[in-house]
């Protein structure tokens, strides 16, 4: 398993207003900046990567199978946040 390396920003454009259920399309004048969504989601990229969610235990939390996730290996294992474990991540 290789650790994520960031490559060159990739800004997305962020609305300013939330979106409301069977709104067709927010107008480009509620963009607020862009984002690098590498920068915001990813606090230590060499202990980083993504791993692909197989099976439904974590529906109830909006994890459903084929979801990718980011996985922080650097961080502590606490009970109040969602673990990734794999015997294959020694």
């Amino acid at each position: 398993m290789s650790p994520a390396v960031l490559g060159p920003p990739i800004f997305l454009p962020v609305y300013l207003t939330a979106v409301r259920a069977g709104f067709p399309s927010p107008a480009d004048d509620y963009l607020d900046q862009p984002i690098d969504l590498s920068r915001a989601l990813i606090q230590n990229a060499p202990a980083t990567f993504i791993m692909t969610v197989a099976g439904d235990s974590c529906i109830d939390v909006g994890i459903f199978d084929g979801s990718l996730i980011t996985v922080d290996r650097s961080l502590s294992s606490i009970m109040s946040r969602i673990n990734a474990a794999s015997s294959e991540m020694a």
